[in-house]
């Protein structure tokens, strides 16, 4: 199945144009395109360093393709995040119907 082309929006093509282009996971870890050293490539890294998922790895033609490769993981990460806290939330919902009412009397 054909995946959806990721467009990136006006503003983020001019901060990655003047360098200063930077995404956000949900858990706050800081993501950009650096420049492979004398092949005019690019790869992702996380700012303060770490591990990139396996789908993020290896080198990307244009600081374009890179930006999209990472719009289309953030979109997925932050997706899966709404997913899990409205089972969190749905599921204190649950427990909380479960409760009995206090009743008034003490014994």
């Amino acid at each position: 199945m054909a995946q959806p082309e990721v467009r990136l929006t006006q503003a983020m093509r001019e901060k990655m144009d003047a360098g200063m282009a930077e995404w956000k996971t949900p858990y706050g870890k800081k993501l950009e395109i650096r420049f492979v050293p004398q092949t005019g490539m690019c790869r992702i890294a996380f700012t303060d360093g770490g591990e990139l998922p396996p789908d993020m790895k290896g080198t990307y033609t244009s600081q374009h393709l890179a930006a999209q490769n990472i719009e289309k993981y953030l979109r997925r990460r932050w997706t899966d995040q709404m997913k899990q806290v409205d089972k969190q939330k749905r599921s204190k919902l649950k427990d909380k119907a479960k409760e009995p009412e206090p009743s008034g009397e003490s014994a």
